[in-house]
């Protein structure tokens, strides 16, 4: 009898585990889920907390300070490094252009100098200006200059070369907006007439000549273009009287030899002269 008890207890004891057994996974289970759930809500409020930290933090003022400070920094620390690796190509397709120009408007055998290390600096009727002595044996033979005049559609800027002895040597025109077709014949490259000044002075022709032939000058105009000669003479006559007037300091050597033989490139105009 009391085996059969025994028997029974351990039969009961089996069930209650097998019954538990799932019933224990299953509050394991849940346990596991809601710990899950407090971490991930832990998380939600630390990035809430995050954000809203950065948040404050990007509000104030010394932090758009800071943040603008470093956009400032990085844009220019990028233009300095393109203006360090362009400035040697730019100053050297400049230097080309220029010694390009300067072979237009006067020979290369009235002078041994470089043009480009013998520049000054003086007042005219269009501003200060740069000038450039043309040397020869030490000796100035002509200078080169800028000139504007005001045209049909805007101004011409042109480059003028004038010999020691007043006469132009050449004049090219530099930059324009005259018409296509019409006013656009004061270019070198699109017709001689530019060229006709060569060799004229303030004498040659008389300055009451220096018109178009439709002012009762000397000079050609152009067929339904009279605006743009007229204007071209008018600022090539002006650079005449402009060298005539400054001779004085746009002849006199920028260079003076010195006794030992080397160059002095100071201001030594007459009236800096004791």
């Amino acid at each position: 009898m009391d085996q059969v008890s025994d028997v029974n207890e351990q039969q009961t004891g089996k069930n209650q585990l097998a019954e538990e057994g799932p019933k224990a996974g299953l509050e394991q289970k849940a346990g596991e889920e809601q710990r899950a759930g407090e971490e991930r809500k832990a998380g939600k409020q630390q990035k809430v907390g995050l954000e809203q930290t950065l948040t404050s933090i990007r509000d104030r003022l010394d932090y758009q300070s800071a943040l603008l400070g470093i956009v400032v920094l990085l844009t220019c620390s990028a233009l300095a490094l393109a203006y360090q690796l362009t400035r040697e190509p730019i100053r050297q397709a400049l230097e080309a252009d220029m010694r390009q120009n300067f072979s237009e408007v006067l020979p290369a055998r009235l002078y041994d100098n470089d043009l480009l290390q013998s520049q000054g600096q003086i007042q005219s009727p269009w501003g200060e200006i740069s000038y450039f002595q043309a040397t020869l044996s030490g000796q100035v033979t002509a200078v080169i200059f800028p000139i504007r005049s005001e045209g049909y559609a805007g101004s011409i800027e042109m480059l003028m070369a004038i010999k020691a002895n007043g006469e132009i040597s050449g004049v090219r025109v530099l930059v324009h907006q005259e018409t296509p077709g019409l006013g656009d014949k004061i270019e070198a490259n699109r017709d001689p007439w530019i060229t006709g000044f060569n060799g004229k002075s303030l004498q040659q022709p008389a300055p009451e000549k220096w018109k178009v032939k439709k002012d009762g000058g000397v000079f050609d105009q152009f067929t339904g273009a009279t605006i743009t000669p007229r204007a071209v003479v008018k600022g090539i006559f002006l650079g005449l009287t402009f060298f005539d007037q400054q001779q004085g300091q746009l002849l006199y050597p920028l260079h003076q030899i010195t006794p030992a033989g080397t160059q002095s490139g100071q201001d030594q105009s007459p009236a800096n002269q004791n």
